[in-house]
């Protein structure tokens, strides 16, 4: 995967979006190691700001608490940071969204809104191809 990155970083990576299935997330040894892969790759306490975590299956006949979810796992993605960087002062906002492809499907408002959000997050800027509409405390 890296080698992929690495092959296509010349026209810009605006974003890193980790996929976890929703009803059951696993923030695992492969998950971390992935995530050492791309920090030994991009070397900067920057690329923090462009990582966001995605949610799938959330909305079925068991429901989730997602703000439990969201806080569990960006504090999960916190100690990683403050292993790479133990010198540094603030730690970075990770934005979570759920998505759910049936309620896509069926038109569901607030899933509409969820991939709305996250294609907002991940597009560059209309004014710099290299750019991002990410917000730089992200």
């Amino acid at each position: 995967m890296v080698e992929y990155v690495k092959s296509h970083a010349q026209n810009g990576v605006h974003s890193l979006l980790l996929v976890l299935h929703g009803q059951a997330p696993r923030f695992n040894g492969p998950m971390k190691k992935m995530i050492r892969l791309y920090l030994a790759f991009i070397n900067s306490p920057e690329f923090w700001s462009h990582i966001a975590l995605v949610f799938t299956n959330c909305t079925t006949a068991v429901t989730i608490n997602r703000e439990t979810r969201r806080t569990c796992f960006v504090a999960k993605m916190q100690e990683l940071f403050k292993e790479a960087y133990p010198s540094a002062v603030v730690l970075p906002s990770i934005p979570c969204f759920f998505i759910d492809s049936k309620c896509i499907e069926a038109n569901d408002p607030a899933t509409v809104g969820e991939l709305a959000a996250c294609l907002l997050y991940t597009s560059p800027s209309p004014r710099d191809q290299r750019g991002s509409r990410m917000p730089s405390s992200a």
